[in-house]
């Protein structure tokens, strides 16, 4: 979708000193628009990014207490 757009301030006429340019206006996001599907694939691979480190640490920490035991 295209809308116009000026650089400079408009005047009290709602005038553009410096002429009227057509941009690339993005639609704002909706969350109707998502699928299921992609909702989850989105929530497990934020979850994913908490997990991993947080399971990586308790094994670290395990094979630390287990070798301390030795």
């Amino acid at each position: 979708m295209y809308i116009l757009a000026c650089a400079e301030p408009l005047t009290a006429s709602f005038e553009c000193p410096s002429g009227w340019v057509s941009t690339v206006h993005a639609a704002p996001f909706q969350i109707e628009q998502l699928s299921p599907e992609i909702a989850i694939q989105y929530f497990m691979g934020g979850f994913s990014l908490l997990v991993v480190p947080l399971a990586a640490v308790f094994a670290v920490g395990f094979l630390i207490n287990s070798i301390k035991r030795f």
